[in-house]
This record gives C-alpha cells, sequence and structure tokens, in this order.
C-alpha cells in the first residue's frame, strides 16, 4: 500500500512540475535582440581603381537576446569566423558559436554551431538586393544533433540628401529548413534602418516577427539593434 502511494505522490508531483514548466513557456514573447560583431581585417590590398580593400577579415561574433515578456536572457552566443570576399557580389563566411538559450524559465539548452555562409548583393540604381544562403550544424546536449538551412532574401533602398546617404530602409525573409525533420520549421520577418554612424561602425535598427513552426513560444515579436565594428 505504501509502495502505491508513493508511486502515486511521484507521479503527481512530476505531471505537476511538467505542466509548470509548460505554463511557464508563453505561446508568444517580446524580445530585445542584439548581435554585435567585431571585424579585424588581416589581408588587404588594391583593387583595380587602386582602392584599399579587405581580402580577408577576422570575425568576433556576439549575441544577447532578452525575452520571455520580462527582459531576462533568453539567447547568448559568442564565437569567432571569417569573412572572405570572392569578388564584387559574392562573400564566403565560416564561423563556429557557443549557443546558450533558455526558452522558458525552466529550460535550459546548449550547442555548438558551425556555418557556412554565402553572400550574394547586387546594386541597382535605387536599391540593392541581398541574399545570404547558410547551412547550420547543431551539435545540441538536450535534443538530437540537426542539419539546418536558412536563406535570407533583403531589398535595401538608400535614403540619399544632397548625394550622401542618410540611412537605409530595409525589409526581409528568411525561411528555415530542417533537414532532420524534413519540414519548413520557422519564419524571420523584419523591417528596419540601416545607418553607418563612422568610419567603422555601423547599425542597424530593426523589428519584426518569428513565427516557429514546432515548440514554444510560437510568435515572437523582437526589436532591437545590430552593431558591426571594424577594428581597423
Amino acid at each position: 500500500m505504501r509502495t502505491i502511494f508513493s508511486s502515486a505522490l511521484l507521479t503527481t508531483v512530476v505531471l505537476c512540475v511538467l505542466s509548470t514548466a509548460q505554463a511557464q513557456t508563453p505561446k508568444t514573447d517580446f524580445q530585445i535582440w542584439n548581435e554585435t560583431n567585431f571585424v579585424l581585417p588581416v589581408v588587404r590590398s588594391n583593387d583595380e581603381h587602386g582602392k584599399t580593400v579587405d581580402r580577408l577579415s577576422l570575425l568576433l561574433l556576439t549575441n544577447l537576446r532578452l525575452g520571455q515578456n520580462r527582459a531576462t536572457p533568453v539567447d547568448e552566443r559568442i564565437g569567432l569566423g571569417l569573412e572572405i570576399p570572392l569578388n564584387k557580389y559574392f562573400t564566403f563566411t565560416p564561423a563556429y558559436l557557443y549557443v546558450a538559450t533558455q526558452p522558458g524559465r525552466f529550460r535550459r539548452e546548449f550547442e555548438h554551431r558551425i556555418r557556412f555562409e554565402l553572400g550574394f548583393a547586387y546594386k541597382f540604381s535605387r536599391f540593392t538586393f541581398k541574399n545570404r544562403s547558410r547551412i547550420e550544424y547543431r551539435v545540441r546536449n538536450s535534443n538530437e544533433d540537426t542539419v539546418r538551412y536558412r536563406n535570407q532574401f533583403s531589398i535595401h533602398v538608400p535614403v540619399r540628401r544632397n548625394d550622401k546617404e542618410l540611412f537605409v530602409p530595409f525589409v526581409s525573409t528568411e525561411p528555415y529548413y530542417d533537414f532532420t525533420l524534413k519540414r519548413w520549421t520557422r519564419n524571420d520577418f523584419a523591417v528596419g534602418i540601416t545607418r553607418k554612424l563612422n568610419e567603422r561602425v555601423t547599425a542597424m535598427f530593426f523589428t519584426g516577427w518569428r513565427h516557429n513552426v514546432f515548440g514554444l513560444p510560437k510568435d515572437v515579436f523582437p526589436v532591437g539593434v545590430n552593431l558591426k565594428i571594424k577594428l581597423r
């Protein structure tokens, strides 16, 4: 009798904990995002017009996101990468990131992420079209390892005055495909502006919407600022 009572009590406690954890993971979340990348050029040369261009740069990648509708850390990342311009249209960027996330108050997840990224940019007379194609190998501690493909399309339209660029509004969309699940699992939509603050610092101010097909939160509404800082 005591064994039956103990088992029933343990089962009740476990179910209560699981239901509480589920309740603490919101279906929607407002988040504050920041990504700050430091760029250190290591190889430079002159192009056909005599202008100095970066041929190879070392990247220090950092990321912090606050969420759970209460400005608590939900995503922290740090990593290293290389930025390799292939020609005036394409840039290749391999990178490694260590990622720690807290999608709910009782959930903590960690992963090693290796990614390979090919960026494309083509400038028309009044706007620039960009495409970022990224493969991510995710080695996760609490979930099955997976490979994910992301493809971001964006359009950038500079605002000028007296032939000087003031800022650049943009709109972008980025679907995610998971090769393990064999399904599209997420889409990010963003609008914002980029502005060059000085010769070394470029800022991106944005807001948007993330929709997750699986898991919680189902919908995330971020606002944020990303910084790209050139060290020399």
